[in-house]
């Protein structure tokens, strides 16, 4: 059985969009659609019950599928799926129409004026033999009261095998692909009799280097910003424990000659298995943020979860020892982990894909004179995913949230070392990074925040990094205005500047 996105620790607006597409596709099924093969992130959600939420719903569609029948099909299903799950404002648009594929958009909200948009997408771009595809029980959620359905899907090994030609794909850099195949392989999936009379192995040797090289960029900054907002919490804090200096991948497999280089612990479905109460609170390698279902996994034994209230009862008396410091609800800090974490420790906790930055990160480092208790973070959006940007207030802690372009927090936005500092286990910007988004932030319409102030000591900052970062990121126009205005603000003879731009220099890559 699959799980509400609310028990796996999202919010309302991915719940919603969790929900309005199992409406969807159940509604696609009981209308007699055979002609439509759920892939894709949902028919992960199908087969093995998935953590992983998904942002789109994608199918492909046999021959005998034509672009008339889905335009009368597709628009009256997303309608139905979106009243039915409570939307208003909807609107359905068709945002593609071609010969091999189709999509539609749908955005609506809730009465709560939770917005939530998504997409479905069928191909036409043939389909394996009948003997890869199956009809699967899909177990709903309890709490999104939609009746079990059948669905066509694919099959363990061609699921597998799409992922693998996903891989394989030069264009593709995804990283949901690997954590697919991660899943599928971990179910005993294996492609080889969709491929042993399709795809010589010399192709595959051939081919290994260069998806090896791939896989090697796929990074834990793109993962974070393009995986993380779609996965459970607690697979989410694996993730992040798991080492995030680029090295976010699981441990070794080998599929159909292809070997994938990783590093994280294989975890059970749900939740991370940890051994004792002991081993996960204390010393430094213990995790520094605990969310409810670490916290269940821990006191689990193998087949089980603790009762309810075992699990609340450990978590009031280790909150009652100062061995957990609350953050938000069902969000804590462990104080037995060594070094003391911080709150900026469960920002990516707080908000899914936020990196520590701007006045956090310069306050800390001296660059700014004026240090504060607020954690300060830059979120990535999209077209396809707009992350909420209310600040979070919690005891004696408050978050900030300030969305920008993914493109400008991902790898297109220079090499993981110069934007990320690596020394932390959590995502956090270099001090160059953390001005760059600041300047950013302040020069766009969109945002109300101010540009940084003009008295920074520019010293501590290593000009070579700031000027690959400005290029990478498009702002050297903006990085020179803010500097020259720097300039005159510490030469006008009524201000008593701390630092000159002459001990703005260059200490090192």
């Amino acid at each position: 059985m699959s799980l509400a996105a609310s028990e796996l620790g999202f919010g309302a607006e991915a719940e919603m969009r969790d929900r309005t597409q199992m409406l969807f596709v159940a509604l696609l099924a009981r209308q007699g659609a055979h002609r439509f093969i759920l892939k894709g992130g949902m028919a992960m959600r199908a087969l093995y019950g998935s953590t992983r939420l998904t942002k789109d719903v994608d199918f492909d569609g046999d021959g005998s599928l034509s672009q008339q029948s889905m335009q009368a099909q597709m628009p009256k299903a997303l309608l139905q799926a979106a009243r039915q799950a409570g939307l208003n404002g909807i609107d359905v648009q068709q945002t593609k129409a071609g010969d091999r594929s189709s999509r539609w958009r749908i955005i609506g909200r809730t009465a709560e004026e939770v917005a939530t948009t998504w997409e479905v997408e069928v191909s036409r771009r043939g389909i394996p033999p009948a003997n890869f595809i199956e009809t699967r029980p899909f177990e709903t959620p309890i709490a999104y009261r939609i009746p079990n359905f059948n669905v066509r899907v694919y099959g363990p090994a061609a699921m597998a095998g799409g992922k693998v030609n996903a891989l394989l794909s030069l264009n593709r850099s995804v990283p949901r692909d690997v954590y697919d195949l991660h899943e599928l392989i971990r179910n005993k999936a294996d492609p080889a009799p969709l491929w042993i009379n399709r795809v010589p192995r010399e192709f595959l040797e051939r081919k290994r280097p260069e998806v090896m090289s791939k896989i090697d960029r796929i990074g834990f900054s793109l993962a974070n910003s393009e995986l993380l907002p779609y996965i459970a919490m607690c697979a989410q804090a694996l993730t992040k424990l798991a080492g995030t200096k680029s090295d976010w991948m699981w441990r070794s497999t080998s599929i159909a000659g292809l070997a994938m280089r990783s590093s994280t612990p294989n975890p059970r479905r749900n939740c991370i298995v940890m051994p004792t109460t002991k081993s996960i609170l204390l010393g430094a390698d213990a995790p520094r943020v605990l969310t409810v279902p670490m916290v269940a996994a821990v006191l689990a034994n193998r087949r089980k979860l603790p009762a309810r209230n075992t699990l609340f009862r450990w978590i009031r008396e280790q909150t009652k020892s100062g061995a957990l410091r609350p953050v938000t609800r069902g969000l804590y800090i462990n104080q037995l982990a060594r070094p003391l974490p911080t709150a900026a420790d469960a920002a990516g906790f707080v908000r899914s894909g936020a990196i520590v930055s701007l006045q956090t990160v310069l306050g800390e480092a001296g660059v700014t004179n004026n240090y504060s208790d607020i954690v300060t973070c830059v979120v990535p959006h999209n077209k396809d995913h707009k992350p909420s940007v209310r600040p979070v207030k919690a005891e004696r802690i408050e978050f900030r949230f300030h969305a920008m372009p993914a493109r400008f927090l991902d790898e297109h936005a220079g090499e993981l070392e110069d934007r990320m500092d690596l020394e932390f286990k959590y995502s956090r910007a270099t001090p160059e990074k953390a001005l760059l988004d600041w300047i950013y932030l302040g020069a766009s319409a969109r945002t109300k925040i101010a540009g940084p102030p003009f008295d920074i000591d520019a010293g501590r900052l290593k000009k070579a990094r700031l000027q690959r970062l400005a290029k990478a990121m498009s702002l050297q126009s903006q990085l020179k205005t803010y500097l020259e205005s720097k300039r005159k603000y510490e030469e006008d003879p009524e201000v008593e500047a701390s630092a000159s731009l002459n001990e703005y220099h260059d200490d090192g890559p």
